[in-house]
């Protein structure tokens, strides 16, 4: 290998393991790196629930608009219901 590829890849290298650390990520270290996957992992799981969560909200509030207007509607037709 040439001079300048050795100094680019130590310093390619110095600046993951520089970046990783400020994330509180040993790269040195497995475990370290293990419970950062987890940890990712973690989150995504947080993420989809939340997006299924919200998905579900607006499902809910769809189905709440749409049966308002049928009653509201129904209403002013004057079908079902009770009359007096």
């Amino acid at each position: 290998m040439s001079v300048a590829k050795d100094i680019a890849e130590q310093a390619a290298k110095e600046a993951v393991r520089s970046t990783f650390a400020k994330l509180g990520v040993d790269t040195d270290d497995p475990e370290s790196v293990n419970a950062f996957q987890a940890d990712l992992r973690f989150n995504r799981g947080l993420r989809v629930r939340a997006e299924q969560g919200t998905n579900a909200f607006f499902q809910l509030l769809f189905l709440a608009i749409a049966g308002a207007i049928l009653t509201a509607i129904a209403k002013y037709l004057g079908i079902g219901g009770h009359h007096a």
